[in-house]
C-alpha cells in the first residue's frame, strides 16, 4: 500500500534550462567581483568564474566519495581560499556573508518553471491521504525554501530534509531513512521521484523504497547501475507509474 511519495527538487519540480543556468553563472561571477573590489580585490570576472567552477568541483569530488553535504558558507570558504583571500577576521566575515547571499541569491535571477502536472499531483496525493516528502541536495536551504513559497507548493510538503541542514545527500541511505522515520512510513510502502539515476533511484532503491525515474530536461553523466522500478517523462504520466507499481 502506497503512504508515501517523495520528490527530487531541481529539474524534477522546479526546472530550468541550461541557457538560464550560464546566465546566472555570469551575474554571480559578476556580483562577486563587486562586492570583491569594494574590498580591495580587483580580479577579473573571468577568474573568478572559473575558481567558483574549479571549488564547486572539488565539493562534488568529496560529495561523489562521502556523500558528505556543505553549506554556503562551507563553499564561500573554499572559492577564498582558492583565490588566495585570507578569510579571517571581522571584516572578512563581512565579506563572507554578503558573498553568501550572493551566491545563493543569484539562484533567483534564473527563469525557473514549476513541472506541468505539479500542482495536480499534489492535490491529488492530498486528496487521498499519501504523505508527500521533498529529498533535496543542496547547499541553498534558505533560498530553496524561498522558491517552494514562491510556488505555492511548500504547504503540500509533511516533510522537507535539505541535504545543507543534514549534512548528508543522497544517494546516502541515511536521508531516505530520516525522512521515513520522520513520516513512519516503512520502505516498502513509500516510492521516490527524482531525475538522477544515482541520487534518486539508486539511492531510493537501496534504502528499500520503490524509485520512479523522471528523464531529465539536462542530460547528466554517469551509468545507468540500477534499473529503476518505472520511467516518466512528465508528470502527467505519474498517476498510472503509482498505480501499477502499488496495485491492491
Amino acid at each position: 500500500m502506497l503512504k508515501l511519495v517523495s520528490f527530487d527538487c531541481w529539474s524534477t519540480l522546479i526546472c530550468f534550462d541550461k541557457e538560464s543556468l550560464v546566465k546566472m553563472r555570469h551575474i554571480r561571477a559578476k556580483d562577486f567581483q563587486a562586492i570583491l573590489s569594494g574590498y580591495g580585490y580587483e580580479l577579473e570576472e573571468r577568474n573568478i568564474q572559473s575558481v567558483i567552477k574549479d571549488s564547486r568541483k572539488e565539493l562534488d569530488d568529496v560529495r561523489s566519495k562521502t556523500n558528505k553535504e556543505f553549506n554556503t558558507e562551507q563553499t564561500i570558504e573554499l572559492i577564498l581560499t582558492n583565490l588566495k583571500i585570507n578569510s579571517k577576521g571581522t571584516i572578512f566575515g563581512e565579506l563572507k556573508k554578503k558573498l553568501a547571499e550572493v551566491y545563493s541569491g543569484s539562484i533567483e535571477s534564473m527563469d525557473l518553471t514549476l513541472q506541468p502536472g505539479t500542482i495536480e499531483i499534489l492535490d491529488s496525493l492530498k486528496a487521498k491521504k499519501i504523505k508527500i516528502g521533498l529529498l533535496s541536495n543542496t547547499e541553498h536551504g534558505d533560498t530553496e525554501e524561498k522558491l517552494l513559497e514562491k510556488f505555492d507548493i511548500a504547504k503540500y510538503f509533511d516533510s522537507i530534509i535539505f541535504s545543507c541542514y543534514f549534512g548528508v545527500g543522497k544517494p546516502a541511505p541515511e536521508i531516505f531513512n530520516k525522512l521515513l522515520s520522520e513520516l513512519k512510513v516503512s520502505p516498502s510502502e513509500a516510492v521516490h521521484i527524482g531525475d538522477r539515476m544515482i541520487d534518486d533511484v539508486f539511492g531510493a532503491k537501496n534504502a528499500g523504497m520503490k524509485a520512479i525515474y523522471l528523464k531529465p530536461s539536462i542530460n547528466y553523466k554517469g551509468e545507468k547501475i540500477v534499473e529503476p522500478d518505472a520511467t516518466i517523462e512528465n508528470f502527467f504520466q505519474l498517476p498510472s507509474a503509482l498505480d501499477k507499481l502499488f496495485e491492491s
